[in-house]
């Protein structure tokens, strides 16, 4: 039932902006289109991939057939520790979401609700890329698979 999300992400001096949000519940071949895509339409500098369930499979695919810069990670903690992580970063005002977008009502609904959201797989990809982007001055996307 879960989803499987890409957020990407660019950074310009002190922000952090939110640019583009995918989610989808995806069978791998469609997952690995949608990242392939999403790298060739952002041209990222990095792209984080959950080092477990579908991302593990992920990785070697994209490794073995794309120039994508994959970098595995594990997130440490639970998800509402990870959150807690980033929240200073969001609090002081450094993380921007666009005025409008597609799916902008149910991002935040789902941030809003965390974490007795139905979901919380935006929340998750949103916060590993925090979590990662710090001191960082380029755009990144995080894929949660």
């Amino acid at each position: 039932n879960d989803y499987s999300v890409c957020t990407t992400w660019g950074m310009a001096g002190n922000a952090i902006y939110l640019l583009d949000v995918w989610r989808k519940r995806a069978e791998f071949p469609e997952l690995k289109r949608a990242v392939t895509s999403l790298a060739a339409k952002w041209k990222p500098s990095a792209v984080l991939v959950e080092d477990k369930a579908s991302g593990q499979s992920l990785l070697q695919e994209l490794r073995s057939g794309t120039h994508i810069p994959l970098l595995p990670i594990q997130p440490d903690g639970d998800k509402v520790a990870r959150a807690y992580a980033v929240t200073p970063t969001i609090e002081a005002g450094r993380v921007f979401l666009p005025e409008s977008a597609p799916w902008l009502m149910d991002l935040e609904q789902e941030l809003a609700l965390f974490p007795n959201a139905a979901h919380d797989d935006c929340v998750d990809s949103i916060t590993q890329a925090l979590n990662w982007m710090r001191n960082r001055s380029t755009s990144y996307g995080a894929i949660r698979g």
